[in-house]
């Protein structure tokens, strides 16, 4: 009796694997594809020098020697701020954020004090914008529709020093957006950005930085909260070899290629079978890998069956050979 009682063990267990072929598999869920607007993403992995755009032609000069620290993904600009120390790219009309846009950067700060990250902001007259932090931490969206006049808007949510912070300002027409490690403010405005001449700045020009930059990106669209929430990934951060390879895969072009030669190739299975009339014809099933699970899983509980019928009947005597 434990011979059959190992049997119908063994048995049940095959019966489980031959069902879960044709169970369906669960996919990770992925953002939208963030290729779409995206203007620039700087990595900062340099050790020093020009800081190159991953993806557009935006690299970034070098001003007084900004040098490499350890990032949230690989390495970041590191800036000292008593060196006047940023990187820069001329303007040029791939950065004109006007009506809808997001910036995305990693920033950790050695002391909590006010810092330019994400700039383009000149004297009077040709300001657009600055994203930056406060003395505590926080992140501020200053913008001027008019190239003079500045609105701001501040996150709630603030920062540590020492620690890498998250900070998102985007604006989808209607809306702007700011925050600190995925805790958003909002704040509704309508407005066009001023179209600034002045240079894009990382790291500063007037509250220079103190602390390193990591991943940073510029879309001339607003994100949804799924893809920022993406993007932060549980404060890991995300590089933009990620990012870019959130786009779809190109659709090949179709070519015209030869017929090749016809080999013999494993067919369907056929059955004969006679015809109530006296003929005779064929029969053909093809079969799929999950169906092949399910007919196996359907033999195997026929089999268990009989193993649990002959347990039964050597129980009750009637085959006395099998004990």
């Amino acid at each position: 009796m434990k011979r059959a009682a190992v049997v119908v063990f063994v048995v049940g267990l095959l019966i489980v694997a031959l069902l879960s072929l044709a169970a369906p598999r669960a996919s990770a869920q992925t953002p939208s594809d963030l290729t779409d607007g995206l203007v620039s993403c700087w990595d900062f992995e340099e050790e020093s020098g020009t800081r190159y755009d991953a993806w557009g032609e935006n690299d970034l000069t070098d001003n007084n020697s900004v040098t490499r620290g350890n990032g949230v993904t690989g390495y970041a600009a590191d800036f000292v701020a008593a060196n006047s120390e940023y990187l820069s790219v001329t303007d040029n009309s791939t950065l004109d954020l006007v009506d809808q846009f997001t910036i995305a950067t990693w920033s950790n700060l050695n002391t909590d004090h006010i810092a330019r990250l994400v700039s383009k902001y000149d004297v009077s007259g040709n300001r657009s914008f600055v994203l930056r932090t406060t003395s505590s931490l926080c992140a501020v969206f200053s913008f001027s529709a008019d190239g003079t006049n500045i609105t701001n808007v501040e996150s709630a949510a603030c920062g540590t020093a020492a620690n890498w912070l998250f900070v998102v300002a985007s604006y989808d027409a209607t809306t702007v957006h700011v925050g600190v490690n995925n805790s958003y403010t909002t704040s509704n405005r309508d407005f066009d950005l001023f179209n600034s001449g002045a240079p894009l700045t990382i790291g500063g020009v007037g509250s220079y930085l103190d602390g390193m930059i990591d991943t940073t990106a510029i879309w001339l669209r607003a994100l949804s909260n799924d893809d920022v929430t993406w993007l932060y990934n549980s404060g890991n951060g995300r590089s933009c070899a990620d990012i870019i390879n959130t786009a779809p895969p190109p659709t090949p072009t179709p070519t015209i290629t030869p017929t090749p030669t016809p080999t013999a190739t494993p067919g369907p299975l056929i059955y004969a079978a006679d015809l109530p009339s006296g003929g005779s014809g064929t029969m053909t099933m093809e079969v799929s890998a999950g169906d092949v699970g399910v007919i196996l899983a359907v033999g195997l509980l026929a089999v268990l069956n009989v193993v649990i019928l002959i347990s039964q009947l050597v129980k009750d005597g009637t085959l006395r050979w099998m004990r």
